[in-house]
């Protein structure tokens, strides 16, 4: 397949939104669902927040004026939502993003944060997993949402060592056209 060079000279307009914004690093361990509605403070007003990819959050204000003492505010839900909070600068861009991975034959005493977490690690951060495929008491298998960094598509075996005794896991990368709503996440 051919590749393609494109070339572009963004106009002052289109990345005037850039100066408006900050860039967060998000905490290990974050309940995703939490960051948007604690970022909003009597303090500060937002005018967007979004993923930029499973690691990093973008926050938009009305000026640069407003960005800057957001920037210098010491805003406490921020510090428990991210680990570093600075400018945007055009360099910026995601540099993991979500996947859903279908894990099966977890065993029943591997189903807790500590297997999930340790079984996770080797292809990125645990953020959560499906808790309607929970709430139906399907012990086949347990939908879990990572963030990766990982190009390939995930589709391998893996064994956990549990009790003395080995287990082979399947994890399968699922469809991304497929993937839940995230009122669907369960924090991990």
């Amino acid at each position: 397949m051919a590749a393609h060079f494109i070339s572009h000279d963004p106009a002052e307009e289109e990345v005037a939104w850039m100066t408006n914004s900050l860039v967060g690093v998000i905490n290990e361990g974050v309940n995703y669902q939490d960051i948007r509605k604690g970022s909003h403070s009597n303090e500060v007003q937002l005018t967007g927040f979004c993923s930029m990819g499973a690691s990093q959050a973008l926050i938009s204000f009305n000026t640069y004026d407003s960005t800057m003492e957001a920037f210098e505010l010491d805003i406490p839900p921020w510090h428990g939502y991210f680990d570093e909070l600075r400018p945007c600068i055009d360099t910026y861009g995601p540099i993991d993003r979500f996947a859903w991975i279908e894990a099966t034959d977890l065993p029943i005493t591997g189903r807790n944060v500590t297997s999930i977490n340790k079984i996770i690690s080797a292809y990125g951060r645990a953020i959560g997993f499906d808790k309607i495929n929970l709430g139906y008491s399907n012990l086949g298998h347990i939908n879990l949402l990572i963030g990766k960094r990982l190009h390939r598509f995930i589709k391998e075996n893996t064994t956990l060592w549990l009790n003395g005794k080995d287990y082979k896991i399947k994890l399968q990368e699922l469809d991304p056209l497929h993937y839940l709503v995230s009122e669907a996440i369960e924090d991990c």
